[in-house]
């Protein structure tokens, strides 16, 4: 009777172990569903609305304990979520000008995360960040009402500068502009482009004079209140039109006024598009994954997505990474930028045959405008990463960055142009034009 009570009690303990482990794994499930459901808008897209003053102080207070509270949701990540917070003081600084400073303590749930790291000081004795954001609002009427946004953000250091610069910011950025514009090879504004408005998406094909509403049946779900930017790798706005949305090709040669829908939905993990026009299309998939890379397969159609032929570059490009560009100008010059993983430099490859075959782009020395400390280095050692193509002025214009590793002459750049996209010579280095964004 001992022995069987004893070999009972270890099945029962065998039971509760199984039932534990069973247990845990449904939780897990269950907890990582909860994750996948969390949606975290960044800043520059955030906005409110309804609120009950119009009193600036309490749009910001209002603005700050919203944004925040993405950040303290049950089944957000440990490592971006906040546990307390408390607004300490709130100073409108111009009224005018919807400047307005917001003081806040902030107790993460893991110290030292990089989510927090430009929010403010870190009070090692009290555990805590001491925040003080400097946000400049903006506001427009929608049909919900009126929507505040912040347009920018700022740290008590950098609010001092700028008011500072503010005096002859003006006039040097008018001198700097003149001489900017002067760089032919620049493209400052794009004549066809897009934009998403209220939950809508915006072509424009005259310079942003005019802007038409795209409504495409089959793509009513590919705009949302989370959708921010397009995937440039999956449209292309024109002369032939087209956009990529789950399995379907749109394609419109009339300005958007008509879409001709093409199937591919067999086609998996698309990750560049090119319709030549509605019958004549390109399409690079993933076939694996692996270290951040895929492998490339391309298929082809000559009849409007009937069919579908697989032509395949796998042997010719290696894995490409995820983060690759490509853009072809036409059937016969395409072209893929592949960077490194730490972003540090890029090959360019150009293909001439319809996707079939690619080889690695070669420039040749341009000339340094400086003399250099150090006479060995390299002129393509500097200038070692390469931006897509662009046809301007009816030449192909090249540009070459230093990557994210690169600090000669405050990062300037080379510029290079070909009059049919394989060769190349050197024009000069030059300073490249700042985004009205970027101060």
């Amino acid at each position: 009777m001992g022995k069987l009570k004893i070999k009972d009690i270890i099945i029962f303990d065998l039971i509760l172990v199984i039932i534990g482990i069973l247990l845990l794994f449904i939780y897990e499930m269950y907890y990582m569903s909860k994750q996948a459901e969390i949606v975290v808008i960044p800043e520059e897209y955030f906005h409110v609305s309804d609120v009950e003053s119009s009193d600036l102080d309490i749009v910001a207070k209002t603005w700050v304990e919203e944004y925040i509270s993405q950040y303290m949701q049950k089944y957000l990540n440990r490592n971006k979520r906040v546990v307390e917070f408390n607004i300490t003081n709130i100073t409108v600084l111009d009224e005018e000008n919807k400047q307005v400073s917001v003081k806040f303590t902030m107790k993460p749930k893991v110290m030292y995360s990089k989510t927090f790291s430009d929010w403010g000081y870190m009070n090692e004795e009290e555990k805590i960040y001491e925040c003080e954001w400097i946000m400049v609002f903006e506001s427009t009427y929608k049909n919900s009402g009126k929507i505040w946004y912040t347009t920018q953000r700022m740290n008590r250091a950098a609010y001092e500068l700028s008011e500072y610069n503010t005096s002859v910011q003006a006039e040097q950025d008018e001198k700097y502009y003149q001489f900017m514009n002067q760089k032919y090879y620049e493209d400052l504004e794009k004549e066809c482009t897009y934009k998403i408005e209220n939950g809508s998406l915006y072509f424009t094909y005259d310079h942003s004079k005019t802007w038409q509403k795209i409504d495409i049946s089959g793509f009513e779900d590919m705009i949302d209140d989370n959708t921010y930017e397009l995937d440039e790798n999956l449209y292309r706005i024109g002369d032939i039109t087209y956009i990529y949305y789950h399995g379907k090709v749109a394609v419109s040669k009339d300005h958007s006024k008509s879409f001709q829908i093409i199937e591919c939905s067999k086609i998996n993990n698309v990750m560049y598009v090119y319709f030549k026009d509605e019958n004549t299309g390109y399409i690079i998939s993933a076939a694996d994954f692996a270290m951040g890379r895929y492998a490339p397969i391309v298929y082809k159609t000559v009849d409007g997505g009937k069919k579908f032929e697989e032509i395949g570059i796998y042997q010719s490009t290696d894995w490409l990474r995820r983060e690759c560009e490509i853009y072809a100008f036409n059937e016969n010059l395409v072209y893929i930028v592949d960077p490194t993983a730490d972003g540090g430099s890029s090959t360019l490859m150009v293909s001439t045959d319809g996707f079939c075959t690619f080889h690695t782009v070669e420039v040749p020395n341009g000339t340094f405008a400086n003399e250099l400390d150090n006479e060995s280095l390299h002129f393509l050692e500097i200038y070692d990463t390469y931006e897509l193509p662009k046809y301007q002025n009816g030449k192909y214009i090249l540009i070459i960055g230093q990557g994210s590793d690169g600090d000669y002459e405050g990062g300037i750049k080379a510029a290079y142009e070909s009059e049919d996209g394989i060769h190349w010579n050197f024009i000069e280095e030059f300073k490249p034009t700042p985004k009205p964004w970027e101060g």
